[in-house]
């Protein structure tokens, strides 16, 4: 482990190992996963190295997790032999200064195992996998529910959709970055963010759920005037007062056109697809529980792809970069886009969290190999801390994909 006085010595000692073009190589892995890696000139001194782990449709068995804590891709990789690749999977919770954090870390829609961990508040992309086989689709916020019985319309709080109840959860949080002396930058929640909005009391109630265990919910928390906290629950759904009774239970029908009894294993709202025609354009800059620096404008990241080329191999591709390199920048959006067109056309595909989220960790005979971000730092938070260099940690994610 290396660690460091200041923030300058730690990333000029990291930039010196990471900066650095990679040796290609294409190899397999196993079975029908290969590997490749290579160097990518991108002009006016700019590279990239890039990762891509593949496999023939149906040849591996994909798994969608949404973790309780945050956790590394690379511990969980660790977690059992049967995973022979992981990445992180979408957007999450994160901030450095916050009363508290929701019972869901995973923004918006997130299911793993069968079973909704957490409802969408806004229409997204999504990676759904079904019949073990990853695909991926962009997902209106709205569908069907029963509660004890009785069916209504659901849709975001954050959608225009007219429906019965509206669901508030964890995309509704607001994150703001402020100026920190020894980080740079801080994110911070915005408190009144984790609460519903205000109503008169009247004709409709907020009521809190949270999972029981096999597939259904339980309101455990109710309020006619809102103001109630988001954060014990898996969701918070705004109903006709008529469901503010004793042990309401709710059972979710469809997201979308997504029936949740049809074969519909795990779904994660992601980025943008790779088809779109305009990447600053495209709502999630302006989403505000990522914060104030928009993810897909057109400015060098490392970034993550997950997409099927026209040979039926689906993709798991990442393009590394650092953080205040002059060189190893990463790259935009459409570079990404243009890179991947490059060697064939596109069945489907998006993107998944980009920057320092973007990490790729392979299984070899010869141990786990961790890709991307090796630059990343753990940084001093109090008096007396160090900042620790962890390269193959990286940043602990809600939520990842497994291959297997």
């Amino acid at each position: 482990m290396n660690s460091f006085e200041t923030a300058a010595e730690a990333q000029a000692f990291v930039r010196d190992r990471v900066d650095t073009h990679i040796p290609g190589q294409r190899k397999s892995i196993e079975n029908s996963l290969q590997f490749q890696a290579s160097t990518v000139d991108l002009g006016d001194g700019r590279f990239t190295n890039v990762y891509d782990v593949s496999y023939r449709a149906g040849e591996m068995s994909p798994t969608i997790h949404v973790h309780d804590q945050l956790t590394s891709v690379y511990g969980l990789l660790g977690t059992s032999d049967v995973y022979k690749a992981a990445t992180g999977g979408g957007f999450f919770f994160l901030a450095d200064r916050m009363s508290g954090t929701p019972r869901q870390l995973a923004l918006n829609l997130s299911m793993t195992n069968g079973i909704v961990r957490s409802l969408p508040v806004v229409d997204r992309e999504t990676v759904i996998l079904k019949s073990h086989a990853l695909s991926a689709a962009f997902v209106q916020s709205l569908g069907l529910l029963s509660i004890n019985g009785e069916e209504l319309s659901w849709s975001g709080s954050l959608t225009d959709h007219e429906t019965d109840a509206k669901v508030y959860g964890n995309g509704n949080t607001h994150i703001t970055h402020e100026q920190n002396e020894a980080t740079g930058k801080m994110r911070v929640l915005d408190e009144r963010s984790r609460f519903t909005p205000a109503m008169q009391p009247g004709e409709m109630v907020d009521i809190g759920f949270v999972a029981r265990g096999d597939g259904s919910f339980a309101g455990i928390h109710s309020s006619r005037e809102g103001n109630l906290d988001i954060f014990p629950h898996d969701f918070v759904l705004r109903c006709p007062e008529r469901f503010q009774i004793a042990d309401p239970v709710l059972n979710l029908r469809t997201i979308d056109s997504l029936a949740l009894d049809s074969g519909l294993q795990g779904a994660l709202s992601v980025g943008p697809m790779l088809e779109t025609a305009d990447f600053t354009e495209h709502p999630v800059n302006k989403d505000a529980s990522l914060g104030g620096m928009p993810p897909f404008v057109e400015r060098p990241l490392a970034r993550i792809a997950l997409y099927e080329s026209e040979d039926s191999m689906v993709h798991l591709r990442l393009f590394d970069g650092r953080p205040g390199s002059e060189t190893f920048t990463g790259v935009t959006p459409s570079e990404a886009v243009k890179l991947v067109e490059a060697d064939g056309s596109v069945v489907w595909g998006c993107f998944l969290d980009p920057g320092q989220t973007a990490k790729l960790c392979v299984r070899t005979p010869d141990g786990t190999v961790s890709l991307g971000n090796t630059h990343y730092l753990k940084w001093a938070t109090n008096p007396g801390d160090k900042y620790i260099w962890t390269p193959e940690v990286g940043r602990p994610t809600a939520s990842a994909i497994t291959l297997q």
